[in-house]
């Protein structure tokens, strides 16, 4: 999204920094730890049909999971999780108590307290069917006083030398203000899952986002809207949690879609809190950042929540938290499925299948511009006018992404932000992720290693073995089989398959250059549309 194109850079110099750089660290004190220090997944399971299966249970390897392992932890995408929000005021721009109201609304409040769309705990209780229940706790506002003497502590007390970490310090001041207000162990309902750190924490700050004003584009991007970890270690006593995961935004974000021709507000709006948090719970960015640089290809087809802040999360997402139960077919079948908007309905199509999110596949559901995806597919949301010359789905159909979500392992990143990949992880060890620890040679000694997503939908950011490949993490197939993002744009309803569309591999060539999958094998499938009527689809699948 065009205000955040910045964050994957972010995420990854922190990610970075949790998972040591290959010049200049000490990396073996850092893998240093026990096979029990992963909480055990559940087993995945199965129900059979004719032709077909569906997944049941808990995944076993999630965002979560991932986190876990790469002690870098995510937000909990699923149970009963509280947040901590906190209000961090600047003396040079005070808080209104009309925006402390906001700050609440558009968390912990309904759907229609926010009078435009949903509130952060709505959104996410609907897009997850309930899995995942997010409270907050707000804090009485941090005073930081001068947005000058803020980065001045945050270097002399906080350790912290540059202006985009310096949030830091503010979230340290805020658990421990907490703390000394509440208890040493009140934060342990802000650790749901027991790891010893805060699941997240919300940080809400009185200044203007730096685009809406000129005297702060000095501090970098210190004024802008993004998720971090922390860049230095963090001591986590379990019987006192601290903060670990953390979103910095200004409170202009809450106004994007709702200010009025006069300049008024007329609601408060979620849209970035939301991506945000799909950054929290562990979601990559799927635009391209080459953009910036003048390329217009978005493979993603763009009009999605972690895309350009639209809609609802896509069914790829709800996948690896851990929210959907798809079907595969493994023969001749036909199967029906409901709009996904009403249950997560979706079908995953691959050569073989290891049952969670982190593989190649296609994925198949039925979209409509309905529950979360009604505001944005009637109206465009204002930051992307010019990027958009349609809105979202106007008309229902079937969404076809191929997604190359396969993880590798290795020793962590270089200074240039790229994975440096020793192999694949196997489906065997991602059925059994949470006994996993991928050992790695590292100047011909072994270690402990890190697992990540081999593949980013901007290829600067593929890892070292995908990088010359042109591999997309999530790309949208368009129905009729050209390839059009090439040219920019967004996808519309016509992408979307229709009643009668058959797909094969060589119709839609366009979208695999190997003429096969990106893991060199054939998908082995075909599939046709049979119905789509308004509350399901039917689609039969041939093996080849």
């Amino acid at each position: 999204m065009q205000h955040n194109h910045l964050n994957r850079l972010l995420a990854l110099s922190i990610t970075a920094l949790a998972i040591p750089l290959l010049s200049g660290c000490d990396i073996y004190n850092l893998f240093n730890r026990s096979d029990n220090s992963l909480s055990p997944s559940s087993s995945l399971h199965v129900n059979d049909f004719e032709g077909y299966y569906q997944t049941t249970g808990s995944s076993p390897c999630t965002f979560h999971d991932i986190g876990k392992l790469n002690e870098s932890p995510y937000l909990p995408s699923k149970g009963n999780v509280k947040v901590l929000v906190v209000p961090v005021e600047f003396s040079d721009y005070p808080f209104s108590s009309e925006t402390l109201d906001d700050i609440a609304s558009l968390t912990s409040g309904s759907a229609e307290s926010t009078k435009y769309w949903e509130s952060l705990s709505s959104f996410y209780s609907k897009s997850s069917y309930g899995a995942l229940n997010l409270s907050f706790v707000q804090t009485d506002v941090l005073n930081v006083g001068t947005i000058s003497n803020f980065v001045k502590n945050a270097e002399t007390k906080g350790g912290v030398s540059e202006y985009d970490s310096a949030p830091e310090y503010a979230m340290a001041e805020a658990v421990r203000k907490y703390k000394s207000t509440n208890g040493n162990t009140s934060t342990k309902e802000l650790d749901s899952d027991n790891d010893g750190y805060i699941d997240a924490t919300i940080m809400i700050y009185s200044a203007p986002d730096m685009n809406n004003n000129d005297a702060l584009e000095r501090y970098g991007n210190l004024f802008w809207a993004y998720c971090y970890a922390p860049t230095q270690e963090v001591d986590h006593p379990n019987y006192s949690p601290v903060g670990y995961r953390y979103f910095w935004a200004s409170y202009d974000f809450f106004y994007t879609g709702t200010t009025n021709a006069f300049g008024r507000h007329t609601g408060v709006d979620a849209h970035t809190l939301i991506h945000e948090t799909g950054h929290l719970l562990g979601a990559d960015d799927y635009y391209n950042m080459n953009a910036q640089g003048g390329e217009t290809n978005e493979p993603s087809g763009a009009l999605m929540m972690m895309c350009y802040n639209v809609g609802d999360h896509d069914m790829f997402t709800k996948l690896c938290y851990d929210w959907v139960h798809p079907y595969c077919p493994t023969g001749d079948c036909t199967i029906s499925i409901k709009p996904s908007q009403e249950n997560g309905d979706c079908i995953v199509l691959a050569d073989s299948w290891n049952g969670t999110g982190f593989d190649e596949y296609l994925l198949i559901d039925y979209v409509t511009p309905t529950g979360l995806n009604k505001l944005d597919a009637e109206t465009v949301y204002p930051e992307y006018v010019g990027h958009l010359t349609e809105t979202s789905f106007k008309k229902p159909g079937i969404r076809v992404f191929h997604i190359d979500n396969r993880l590798v392992y290795g020793i962590g990143y270089d200074s240039n932000g790229v994975f440096q990949a020793q192999g694949l992880v196997s489906d065997k060890d991602i059925q059994n992720f949470s006994s996993y620890n991928p050992v790695v040679t590292y100047q011909g000694q072994k270690a402990y290693g890190f697992a990540v997503p081999g593949v980013s939908n901007c290829a600067i950011y593929d890892c070292s073995l995908f990088q010359k490949k042109g591999f997309e993490l999530i790309s949208m197939i368009q129905r009729g089989g050209r390839y059009t993002w090439s040219e920019g744009g967004a996808a519309t309803s016509a992408d979307l398959f229709q009643q009668g569309d058959t797909f094969t591999m060589e119709k839609y060539k366009a979208f695999f250059p190997n003429k096969t999958l990106n893991n060199g094998k054939s998908l082995g499938f075909s599939f046709t549309i049979d119905s789509l009527t308004s509350d399901q689809a039917v689609i039969s699948f041939k093996k080849a």
